[in-house]
């Protein structure tokens, strides 16, 4: 894998590109500490303290021309949510053209799912794909006929997975079959045809929604490897000429971050925003969690059945990213999307929000590869590099002060 388009983890001196298990695991082998790198020299120097002039919408076009100017092609993966329904909406909005659109969607594991508008619950995430995700592709089909739109199913990846392979080839923290094959586009000749013959193409994805701490009387934002990982290198093979790019979270275009960054931190201290700002309190603090699990088999468990009561259950992380939406978003959101709640568990190992694979294939081979494979990986590992909960690595984190929190008050 390309250790350039991503950042890259060290240990000792030595890089493991973005695979986090390889880095952990050598970590683990000779006693050491792992480093994440992305692109510090850059973020690093730059000024997080100062708002940048130029409006939101402005710097979202800027940032679509940037990427438009730098590749021959460009592809933008759609999830049918906020993130890469704005990075979309923006393409079309500013008549900047955008290649491919592609959907990765379980489509043939889904055959017995019932999907439905009124259960909001995070059990019920697939359902997002007919009510979000798919509208979306036909708005782009209308608006925007000479884009091509690839759905791709990736169950089909997910019942051929090699047993093993999928968990030590894992980049960054989720270690989930379904994760692993998201973002892979060997199954699209054309696409391969391209990446062979030397185009230099754009894989973008619409990460992340700015992420705010407070450290006293200090406002910082937050860079998290998890996020940036999500997106998985698209080829097998890697190639100098294929990038994944971030929309938001991006070293060409630091300004944008610092941009919504300031525009957050503003929104959260106003009287009216009381419940979002309290939402990032506890999320930070992780007050608020569903539960705590601290085996193999209570993070299976979890994934086959996770715990969740609507009627008491308080998110902060959806009140949170909701919350945000129309302060990052403000011309390209609509709050009749249909979106479900989120989990607030840090749990990345087998994450509960893939529980309807288990709901809809228990006793399958994909299960039981997930279950066994899981178990004996798990097994290897060392408290020493899990989060509290010991159902998920530690996350890595950069963080970068933008003023203090009388700095975004508004005066009366």
């Amino acid at each position: 894998m390309k250790k350039t388009d991503l950042g890259h983890y060290t240990v000792n001196g030595v890089s493991f590109n973005t695979n986090k298990v390889a880095a952990i695991l050598e970590a683990q082998r000779i006693g050491a500490e792992i480093e994440w790198h992305f692109h510090d020299t850059i973020f690093n120097s730059v000024d997080w303290t100062t708002e940048p002039e130029p409006t939101l919408d402005m710097m979202y076009e800027a940032r679509a021309r940037q990427i438009r100017e730098k590749y021959d092609y460009v592809i933008v993966f759609c999830s049918g949510g906020a993130d890469s329904t704005n990075v979309i909406r923006t393409f079309m909005n500013n008549n900047i053209h955008v290649d491919e659109v592609v959907a990765m969607i379980p489509e043939s594991g889904l055959n017995n799912y019932n999907s439905n508008d009124t259960d909001r619950s995070p059990t019920n995430l697939m359902s997002e794909t007919k009510y979000a995700q798919y509208p979306i592709l036909h708005e782009v089909s209308t608006r925007s006929p000479t884009t091509k739109i690839t759905v791709i199913d990736i169950f089909k990846n997910v019942e051929t997975a090699e047993s093993d392979s999928w968990i030590f080839e894992t980049e960054g923290d989720m270690i989930d079959l379904v994760s692993h094959s998201y973002g892979k586009l060997d199954s699209v000749p054309h696409l391969v045809d391209m990446a062979e013959r030397g185009v230099s193409m754009a894989a973008v994805w619409g990460t992340d929604k700015p992420i705010i701490t407070f450290l006293g009387d200090t406002v910082a934002t937050v860079l998290a490897d998890g996020p940036i990982y999500l997106p998985k290198y698209p080829f097998k093979t890697s190639y100098p000429n294929v990038d994944r790019v971030l929309f938001y979270w991006s070293h060409d275009m630091p300004e944008l971050m610092i941009k919504q960054a300031h525009v957050v931190a503003r929104e959260l201290l106003k009287p009216e925003n009381t419940a979002v700002y309290q939402a990032c309190i506890d999320m930070t603090n992780l007050v608020k969690r569903p539960q705590v699990v601290h085996s193999a088999d209570e993070i299976i468990l979890n994934m086959h059945k996770p715990k969740f009561n609507p009627a008491g259950y308080y998110s902060p992380k959806t009140i949170f990213q909701r919350g945000i939406v129309p302060f990052v978003y403000p011309t390209t959101w609509d709050n009749k999307v249909f979106q479900v709640n989120k989990f607030d568990l840090t749990q990345t190992f087998l994450p509960a929000f893939a529980s309807w694979v288990s709901e809809l294939h228990l006793g399958t081979r994909v299960t039981q590869l997930i279950e066994s494979d899981f178990k004996s990986f798990y097994s290897q590992l060392s408290p020493k590099y899990l989060n509290p909960n010991k159902s998920g690595f530690k996350m890595c984190v950069k963080l970068f002060p933008i003023g203090k929190k009388s700095n975004f008050i508004k005066k009366t």
